[in-house]
């Protein structure tokens, strides 16, 4: 069988290859996308003081920073509010209320609360961290400044006792390490016994350039 292409198909089919030829050699513009490329940040500027704003995850969505996790392990287990408060907590009108249900003989981490940090950190500054809390039980809790991720390395740590009233703590620390951002947070660890433990006014200062010097509580 024989095809016998007209004049008029053989100029169709010339034209044809043209324009695929000119779409393939042509070079295309070039079009950016509308999403940003992502571009790695800078570290936020970090203010002087350093407020912990009240707020829990049910609260905040799925942002990164800027609220109080809720954590508990093994036997532990309990329950993480923001509660309204009045009198005795200088001007300060809620608090982080932490419930411990299920207590652990083994780490008082097991229940805690805590806090990630979007800013850097160099070692040599000094933290001074401030806060009221009170526990209706007396129980204690203890307080550290530790990296957010494992292996959990540890700048501070401080058990205290706490009283039925509200009690202002202030303890300062020096930085062994530097932390980028979200590699350190606030902890609130209160895994040991059953209770109520309730804390407002959490305030973080930054002193630059210090030497390290002996661990120091103002207000043990």
């Amino acid at each position: 069988m024989q095809f016998v292409i007209k004049p008029m198909g053989a100029m169709v089919l010339v034209a044809g290859i043209g324009i695929l030829l000119f779409l393939i050699l042509t070079p295309r513009p070039n079009v950016k996308s509308t999403n940003p490329t992502p571009v790695p940040g800078t570290p936020l500027q970090r203010p002087d003081t350093i407020v912990l704003s009240l707020a829990t995850e049910q609260q905040t969505g799925k942002a990164t920073t800027g609220y109080w996790r809720y954590n508990s392990e093994e036997a532990g287990s309990g329950s993480l509010q923001i509660v309204p408060v009045t009198g005795g907590t200088a001007g300060e009108t809620e608090a982080l209320q932490i419930v411990t249900q299920k207590t652990s003989a083994k780490e008082i981490w097991f229940v805690q609360s805590y806090f990630v940090l979007p800013y850097r950190f160099e070692p040599k500054e000094r933290i001074t961290l401030r806060f009221l809390a009170r526990s209706p039980q007396a129980n204690t809790a203890t307080v550290v400044f530790e990296e957010s991720g494992a292996p959990f390395f540890r700048d501070f740590g401080k058990e205290i006792q706490l009283t039925p009233e509200w009690k202002e703590y202030t303890f300062t620390f020096p930085l062994s390490r530097r932390y980028e951002p979200l590699e350190s947070k606030v902890g609130l660890q209160v895994g040991r016994q059953k209770g109520t433990y309730e804390f407002t006014g959490l305030k973080l200062s930054v002193e630059t350039g210090a030497t390290p010097t002996k661990l120091t509580p103002t207000n043990p």
